[in-house]
This record gives C-alpha cells, sequence and structure tokens, in this order.
C-alpha cells in the first residue's frame, strides 16, 4: 500500500513539474496575453513548481525504494527551483539603489 502511494506520488510530481513548461505554448502561436492573464500565468507557474518540489521530496523520503520517475521528478523540479530562486535572487538584486556611487 505504501508503496502504490509513494507511486502516485512521485506521477503527480512529475505531471505538476512539466505544467510551467505550458507557457510556452502562447509563445510558439505568437500570441501575446494581456497583462492580468501573464501575472496569473506566472502565479500559476510559482505554485506548481513549488508544488512540485514539494511532493517530489516526499516522494523520495516515503519509500526507501529507487523508481526512475522519482529521480527524474526530483531533478525537474529541483531544476525549477533553482531557476525561481535565481530570477528572485536576481530581481531583489537589481532593485537595490547603488549607494555611494
Amino acid at each position: 500500500m505504501e508503496n502504490n502511494k509513494a507511486k502516485k506520488i512521485s506521477i503527480v510530481a512529475l505531471i505538476t513539474s512539466i505544467l510551467p513548461l505550458l507557457t510556452l505554448i502562447p509563445v510558439f502561436l505568437g500570441i501575446t496575453l494581456p497583462n492580468y492573464l501573464r501575472y496569473s500565468w506566472t502565479e500559476f507557474n510559482m505554485i506548481s513548481v513549488l508544488l512540485s518540489f514539494i511532493l517530489s521530496i516526499i516522494g523520495v523520503r516515503c519509500n526507501k525504494e529507487r523508481w526512475l520517475i522519482k529521480n527524474i521528478t526530483t531533478w525537474i523540479s529541483s531544476f525549477w527551483m533553482l531557476m525561481v530562486i535565481g530570477i528572485i535572487t536576481i530581481a531583489l538584486i537589481s532593485n537595490i539603489p547603488a549607494v555611494g556611487l
């Protein structure tokens, strides 16, 4: 039962880690989204990245056996989290006023 639950968590984590790639659909189709829709899309991406990272950590810690989807999900969600942390860091650093220059 525990093994089946861990596999379901890993599959859900994999699906939620792939969801941020949906952002590329309007880009490939050449569609420009209004500002309110872009803001909502950004919130959706942040929530799905955070959710996939949390679910992948739960999936890895839940069971001792290694499963390929667990590893793939962990790598994908870690990549997204590092990307989000990098973007937030760059935004914070660029908004610090230049003191004494």
